[in-house]
């Protein structure tokens, strides 16, 4: 048996799953699983960070692997093709090389959207929300063209690999600009709504479910940082949306706030079914489960 090549998968295929957004319970569990199907005890750790694996092979030798986590975003195609592939490998037990390659493939068959029907995705999302929270219908389409602000400075920031607090920040101010640019020529109805629609492109939800759930299963440190990435990335948003009120504010005075529209729950019902499709594509799903998210949304 090559050790060797088998911690490299193992070690391998669950920092994938850490790249793209997997949870600690997820990310050591199917270590200890592939490991334990070639009878190996494995010590598995991992933080959103960082993943160290040490095994011990039959005849007494120690081997450690650790991976270094860096920015990562939520990719949950890839989640559940990693997952899928840590499963057959467990059922079929094959010779780690032909479980290398099996990696490999695997990451040759992830499914990405193009960039227009991501830019589609921050859209629809604004757009949706927008509606639930109380936006007119041209506040909708404002609030979606602010998302597609959103997703064009993300994958700008990205490109120039910024770090999340900043990339948030810039994406927020830029956005709220804009939104608060449609007040002053009487576009939006309400920016407030405006705002809040596209705002939540970038509200953590992902990460803060991700870190309850480590919470929950008793991993309190992954759990925790993972709250702390939400509270600082809260901040950011706040600080963005904020340096553009201040912005705005003193180049064309305060904004009246106009109330909200009281839509129908059926109206409230499809906004929601648009806003979580506009999701599944943000999160990259592919298949049966965006429909199921889609339909989840609108009976929520």
């Amino acid at each position: 048996m090559d050790y060797n090549t088998l911690l490299d998968v193992a070690v391998e295929l669950s920092y994938r799953l850490a790249m793209n957004g997997a949870e600690t319970f997820r990310i050591e569990d199917s270590v200890n699983r592939i490991m334990q199907t070639y009878g190996i005890h494995a010590e598995v750790f991992a933080i959103p960070n960082c993943l160290h694996v040490s095994i011990e092979t039959p005849d007494g030798l120690p081997m450690t692997r650790m991976r270094r986590i860096g920015f990562h975003g939520n990719d949950l195609d890839a989640v559940e093709k990693y997952s899928n592939l840590s499963r057959k490998i467990c059922a079929e037990k094959p010779d780690p090389t032909l479980a290398s390659q099996w990696l490999e493939e695997a990451s040759e068959k992830l499914l990405k959207y193009p960039l227009v029907v991501y830019l589609l995705g921050n859209l629809m999302g604004a757009f949706g929300f927008c509606i639930l929270f109380g936006g007119t219908l041209i506040d909708s389409f404002c609030s979606g063209i602010c998302g597609v602000v959103i997703g064009l400075v993300i994958l700008l920031m990205e490109h120039l690999k910024a770090n999340p607090f900043f990339k948030t920040i810039t994406a927020a101010f830029l956005m709220a600009l804009l939104a608060y640019f449609a007040g002053v020529v009487h576009i939006a109805h309400n920016v407030d709504t405006v705002i809040i629609g596209a705002l939540m492109i970038l509200v953590p939800g992902l990460i803060f479910t991700n870190g309850m759930r480590d919470i929950i299963y008793g991993d309190t440190n992954s759990g925790m940082n993972r709250i702390v990435q939400v509270f600082l990335i809260a901040a950011a948003i706040a600080l963005g949306t904020g340096a553009a009120w201040k912005l705005t504010n003193s180049l064309w005075g305060t904004f009246i706030i106009n109330p909200i529209v009281d839509h129908h729950l059926f109206i409230e019902a499809i906004a929601s079914l648009v806003g979580c499709v506009g999701f599944t594509i943000l999160f990259n799903i592919h298949g049966p489960g965006g429909l199921l998210c889609a339909l989840g949304g609108m009976l929520t």
